[in-house]
């Protein structure tokens, strides 16, 4: 579920790309 490079996971979880 969690992806490092996923363009929809930083539309869904922008802060979790910042973490």
């Amino acid at each position: 579920m969690k992806q490092k490079h996923s363009t929809n996971n930083t539309i869904l979880d922008p802060q979790l790309e910042l973490v």
